[in-house]
């Protein structure tokens, strides 16, 4: 048996907090409903602790295999919480995994490309909401890890769903998910033209000798060189981290679940 769990929110006009789904080979077999009530944070623990209960009760045939953050939290890839996620930890870890699977002229990693794409969208003249989604759009890779596409689409749907379950446990972390869902269209354009500017900038990629991109079919990439020089992975992490204060202190964002 595989069993799991899924926390969702509930719209207002439905009263708010949050909607528990447990199940079981992908089955949804039981749940609740909890109620935002004074804090939806108290809410969502409540739902967290009942979904664990509930896991903890099914028959195991081994221990899941846990990971570890650079803060030291131990958290469940599939199973991600939102206590479990830290902006300190996300930056550190993207600093540090490289793009393209390592296949790069020089080590690139997922905060350089994160931080490409918020001078993307800022030459777009794009509201610092849209900026802080761009920031974060991959940031759910510092506890799943940077997957390349092409090996993404051959994992299927088990790697899509352990994927979009860290999407979303970061996004309610920082409360962006109706940010993200609002800006979605922009930022994707920029993550293109992102990747357009990767390829020119810190691959050898050669239009006479490879494949083409389909996805970057009629999408020209940034003036700007995607590698900026000298910098070293902590101090891609401090950029990371700075730019993510500024952008949400200039868009105002506020989460009672807001973790530093």
């Amino acid at each position: 048996m595989d069993y799991g769990y899924r926390i969702e929110p509930r719209s207002d006009e439905l009263g708010g907090g949050w909607r528990l789904r447990l199940l079981e080979n992908g089955e949804e077999i039981g749940g609740g409903i909890f109620p935002a009530g004074e804090s939806d944070l108290e809410a969502y623990d409540d739902a967290q602790a009942e979904a664990s209960a509930w896991l903890g009760s099914r028959p195991q045939t081994s221990l899941p295999m846990h990971m570890m953050s650079h803060s030291g939290i131990d958290y469940l890839p599939g199973r991600l919480r939102v206590r479990d996620v830290q902006i300190a930890d996300i930056a550190h870890a993207l600093s540090l995994i490289c793009r393209f699977g390592g296949h790069c002229t020089e080590h690139y990693s997922v905060a350089q490309h994160s931080l490409l794409v918020v001078r993307i969208l800022e030459s777009m003249d794009a509201p610092a909401e849209a900026m802080l989604c761009g920031l974060m759009h991959d940031a759910h890779e510092a506890y799943v890890g940077d997957v390349p596409t092409p090996i993404k689409a051959a994992l299927g749907a088990t790697w899509a769903d352990l994927e979009h379950q860290a999407e979303d446990s970061v996004l309610d972390a920082f409360g962006l998910r109706d940010a993200m869902n609002d800006w979605r269209d922009i930022v994707k354009h920029a993550d293109r033209v992102a990747l357009a500017t990767e390829r020119r900038d810190v691959l050898r990629f050669d239009m006479n000798v490879n494949q083409p991109w389909a996805i970057l079919e009629g999408v020209a990439p940034h003036d700007g060189h995607a590698a900026l020089v000298g910098a070293t992975p902590q101090r891609w992490a401090a950029l990371f981290l700075e730019q993510f204060f500024m952008l949400r202190e200039a868009c105002g964002a506020r989460s009672s679940i807001f973790t530093t």
